[in-house]
């Protein structure tokens, strides 16, 4: 893989839609990854967005961020590593030992761009906040987009932006500086994977990675200890604390997704396991949080320091337990809910489901999260009881 930086920098160029602008945020992430307002490439489908414009909007944004490249040979005789910052902000992408490409780069490894706005410091694709949903939109749309002065179908160059930002990615993790215990992050692998995969854009060697991190990290991680990561920066002391809104409702559609697809029969059943404890989790919280607007919430110290997760939260959770939690319908919890629902065959799951859609489905730009179980679009008579299999079968990935 070499360095296309600067071959997708002056494509996003030619799109004509300013760094920072309401049109370039609507493509895609936020100037800076660890900015809020990053919720237009948030989500589970961007289907509905796609139009004559949208693909301008999304290569705008995606490809004005620097990514991998390829060390060069002297780099590597100087004892450079190809290796990613897996969580840093500013210098995601960036190989140890990167060295500025022109002058909008800056130290810190992010890119600075002068717009109408002033100086807009543009981050690469953290993994933290590795969403690619607008660009899988834009790759099955097949429209037409500018390209070093031509028009070319937003397929093919959506393939290449997926493949090189899916090569950051699988670096980020051959650093073996990726912690497994982040679950927002180890839901964006999934949820990329899976879809780069079913696309067949992913590289060998980065399915490799990819399939071996899922064994010996991921499945491992979700497998021992609680069953999920602990928020320790922000709890108070002596107290332990899930993150549910960027942790379990994100992880669980998406290992749902690759289970459903996987061939493995031995990592199936190792997903199949974590995936029927995380739908009785959620379960156990809407029993005692209906709305299923739940942020965090405090575990018991036995729960927390314990050698295996539990298989029910019955037992660990009261009122008292929720931390930000709120009696409205969440909508960000709403995938993760259908999924359980499905699982378990839950009548009082497609009922909560039910309630969320209909509090949330009037706003368009709720769409991103209305998804249902196995990817589809949320309609409200569709939400119900299914008695049907739970294990569909779409094209499967990371073979």
């Amino acid at each position: 893989m070499i360095n296309f930086n600067p071959v997708f920098n002056a494509i996003a160029d030619e799109q004509g839609i300013e760094v920072g602008s309401k049109e370039w945020l609507e493509g895609g992430l936020q100037v800076y990854g660890g900015n809020t307002g990053s919720h237009a490439a948030y989500g589970w489908r961007h289907d509905h967005l796609v139009n004559e414009i949208y693909p301008r909007k999304v290569f705008a944004n995606y490809c004005h961020r620097r990514a991998f490249y390829e060390l060069t040979p002297e780099e590597i005789q100087n004892g450079f590593q190809d290796v990613r910052y897996p969580m840093g902000y500013e210098i995601a992408g960036r190989p140890i030992g990167w060295k500025k490409e022109d002058g909008l780069d800056l130290d810190n490894g992010q890119v600075a761009y002068l717009t109408s706005q002033g100086i807009m410091k543009v981050c690469g694709p953290d993994i933290l906040h590795f969403h690619l949903g607008p660009l899988f939109s834009v790759y099955d749309a097949n429209l037409p987009v500018k390209a070093q002065g031509k028009m070319i179908s937003s397929k093919l160059l959506a393939e290449w932006v997926i493949k090189y930002l899916m090569s950051t990615l699988a670096g980020e993790i051959r650093g073996n500086k990726f912690s497994a215990s982040v679950d927002r992050a180890n839901a964006n692998i999934l949820h990329c994977a899976y879809h780069a995969a079913k696309r067949d854009l992913l590289l060998d060697d980065d399915k490799m990675t990819i399939h071996q991190w899922l064994i010996f990290n991921c499945l491992s991680f979700y497998e021992s200890g609680v069953g999920h990561g602990i928020e320790s920066k922000t709890a108070e002391a002596g107290k332990y604390k899930l993150q549910i809104y960027n942790g379990l409702y994100w992880v669980l559609p998406a290992l749902y997704d690759l289970w459903a697809s996987f061939p493995e029969a031995l990592l199936k059943d190792r997903m199949g396991k974590i995936i029927k404890r995380f739908c009785q989790w959620i379960l156990d919280l809407h029993e005692v949080m209906p709305s299923m607007n739940i942020n965090q919430i405090y575990i018991p110290r036995e729960m927390a320091e314990g050698s295996t997760p539990p298989e029910t939260l019955k037992g660990s959770l009261s009122p008292e337990s929720f931390i930000k939690g709120s009696t409205d319908w969440s909508l960000w919890g709403y995938r993760a809910v259908h999924v359980a629902a499905t699982f378990l065959n839950s009548q009082p799951l497609f009922d909560a489901c039910k309630a969320i859609y209909f509090k949330h489905a009037k706003n368009p730009a709720n769409k991103i999260w209305l998804v249902d179980a196995n990817g589809e679009y949320a309609k409200a008579l569709a939400i119900q009881s299914d008695t049907s299999s739970s294990d569909p079968t779409p094209a499967a990935p990371l073979q």
